[in-house]
This record gives structure tokens, C-alpha cells and sequence, in this order.
């Protein structure tokens, strides 16, 4: 929807209107017709907002006061919410909202970010999937209070580096986006918790992956890996890793180090065997390993005594392999077929 105000963008003298503007203003707002309530928009752009309207515009018009980059009255505020709102621009104007530490505007049809966004200091969550978005501003890592930012379901292709600088960060999401390679930069988030980043077109990921040590979650499904940093073993707190549909024919040795891992997802890869340090994963309870090439399973697997749940369907594995692991693991359910 083309708006108005696109024109009115150069800040003008804040005039504080009458009494009698303020109850004009007030009767364009509460019309029926919404070329007059534009106009109340077009007049308090240019003039300024009457102290006794505050309340109306963020009760009735915060959406439009937001469209239009009149940010008077959302000054206090710490939270927005423009989801679901056919939104194709965030005004620059936002970084006006010193207040704000919530801002909401998933599934629109955003294409960019104002640069002037990462003035928001206090902002804690930004929610941003499900739209166009093809890049981020170069300077994000200022935005320093960050904790949460949803970017999944985009057409992101690149991250900056300074993505690296959000040392508050603890959830990203980057799911369904069109990412080749990501900054090595990105294990230097150190307190994140989880990174999602499922569909997208990695082939290679950065090392060091040892620094996030509070990292819980990584998901990896659906991309084109060949195979996964030694490092990846080194996460401490890692008790999810799923890594399905990529082009895996090996797992590192050092996995034996995720002590605290619970969940391993690696069906359709090209794996044939296991590392023999498997069996060290004394916490794991649920391994899906179908639609591989995995022809042996190594005994040490005795060891992974909370397992209870195997799944090894569309596996060449022979009848005595199966057999063996049977009895190697009786408190697990295998899952030799669909």
C-alpha cells in the first residue's frame, strides 16, 4: 500500500497546536473516512501532536502512527507488535523508540532494514521471519542488547561480521534463507544457546565452534555439508544436534566429547560407519541414523546406556548386525524399518 507520507520524511519545528487544532485533529481522527484521518496524520507530521491525543493514537493508531514515522506517541513504549500487517518498510524514525525492547514484525513484506535501527541500544528481541529480507544493516553488532533475533524464512545470502559483536545474544534463527557460507565471526557469540540454521546452502562451516560454550541447540538439517569441524565435539553444553539431509560420510571422533548430548538427527547423509568413540555418549537417548550407507555399528555402543531409541531403517545392514545390536542394547527400541 503506497502511504502518504512517503514525501514527509525531513524533520520540521515542532509547533504545539491550539486547543481548537487539537479538537479538529481529534474529529479527523474519530471519522469514518480515512482520507480525513491521513490528513490529522499529515497535519500533526508537519505540526506536532496535541498532548490531549496521545492516548487515542496509541490505543487506536499505533500501527499507523508506526506506518507513517510519527513516533510521538509511541515514545514510552517498550514493546510493538506489527505482525501479519502486509508491512514493506520500517520508517527510519524508529530508532527514535529509546524505550523499546520488544519489536515484532514477523510475516510482512519487508525487503531491508533502516541502517537507523541498530540505534535501538535496549532492544531485546527482534522478530523478523517469515518476510524478504536479503541482507542485514553492516553494523548489527552494535545493537548490543540484543537476545533474540528470529531472521528465518528470508532471502538472506550473507551475514556481516559484526554479527559476531552481539555478545548478549542467545537465540538465532536463520532457518530457510539462502545462506552459502556463514562469517567465522559467528562463534564468537558466546552466550548463545540456540542456532538454527536448517535450508539454507552451507557447504563449509567456520572452526571454532569450542567458544560457544552455552550453546544447547544446533540445527544444521538441509544443507550441503560434506562434513563437520572437529570442533563441533568441543561444545560442551550441546544436548541437540541434528544434521539430516546433508552429505555427511563421517562424524568426527572427538563427538565422544558432547557429554551432554541427548539427541542426535544425521539420517540421509552418506555415513557408513560410526566412530568407535560412540559409545561414550553416556546421555544419549534418541539417534536417528536412517537412509545412510551404515553397514557396521561398533560395540563400544554398548555404552550408551539411556539410549532408548535407535532408528537405522534403509541401512545395508546385515541380519547378524542386527542381531548383535540387540543384545548390546536391550533397553532400546531399534527401529530397523520404517
Amino acid at each position: 500500500m503506497r502511504r502518504l507520507f512517503n514525501l514527509l520524511k525531513k524533520k520540521e519545528k515542532f509547533i504545539k497546536p491550539t486547543s481548537a487544532e487539537g479538537q479538529k485533529l481529534h474529529q479527523l481522527l474519530l471519522s469514518d473516512n480515512e482520507q480525513n484521518v491521513r490528513l490529522a496524520f499529515y497535519i500533526m507530521k508537519g505540526q506536532g501532536v496535541p498532548d490531549q491525543l496521545l492516548s487515542l493514537l496509541q490505543n487506536r493508531y499505533k500501527e499507523l502512527c508506526f506506518e507513517t514515522g510519527l513516533m510521538a506517541p509511541l515514545y514510552k513504549l517498550k514493546r510493538l507488535y506489527f505482525s501479519n500487517n502486509d508491512l514493506d518498510e520500517i520508517p527510519s524514525e524508529i530508532a527514535e523508540l529509546n524505550n523499546l525492547k520488544g519489536l515484532y514484525a514477523e510475516n510482512n513484506d519487508l525487503t531491508s532494514l533502516p541502517e537507523e535501527i541498530i540505534r535501538l541500544k535496549k532492544l531485546k528481541v527482534l522478530w523478523l521471519h517469515w518476510n524478504y529480507l536479503e541482507s542485514l544493516p553492516e553494523n548489527i553488532g552494535r545493537m548490543k542488547g540484543l537476545r533474540e533475533l528470529w531472521l528465518g524464512y528470508n532471502q538472506i545470502k550473507a551475514l556481516p561480521r559484526s554479527i559476531g559483536k552481539l555478545k548478549n545474544l542467545q537465540e538465532l534463527y536463520l532457518e530457510h534463507n539462502k545462506l552459502e557460507e556463514l562469517p567465522s565471526e559467528i562463534t564468537h557469540l558466546r552466550k548463545l544457546k540456540i542456532l538454527r540454521l536448517n535450508n539454507n546452502r552451507i557447504r563449509q562451516l567456520p572452526e571454532q565452534w569450542q567458544n560457544l560454550k552455552q550453546l544447547v541447540h544446533l540445527t544444521l538439517n538441509h544443507n550441503q555439508l560434506c562434513q563437520l569441524p572437529s570442533t563441533v565435539g568441543n561444545i560442551p553444553h550441546l544436548q541437540t544436534l541434528q544434521i539430516n539431509h546433508n552429505q555427511l560420510t563421517t562424524l568426527p571422533h572427538n563427538i565422544a566429547n558432547l557429554q551432554k548430548l541427548v539427541r542426535l538427527d544425521g539420517q540421509n547423509n552418506n555415513l557408513t560407519t560410526l566412530p568407535e568413540e560412540v559409545g561414550q555418549l553416556i546421555n544419549l537417548r534418541t539417534a536417528n541414523l536412517s537412509n545412510n550407507a551404515i553397514q557396521e555399528i561398533p560395540e563400544s555402543i554398548r555404552g550408551c546406556k539411556r539410549l532408548r531409541e535407535l532408528y537405522l531403517y534403509n541401512n545395508p545392514l546385515l541380519d547378524k548386525i542386527k542381531h548383535q545390536l540387540k543384545n548390546w542394547l536391550p533397553n532400546t527400541y531399534i527401529h530397523f524399518s520404517v
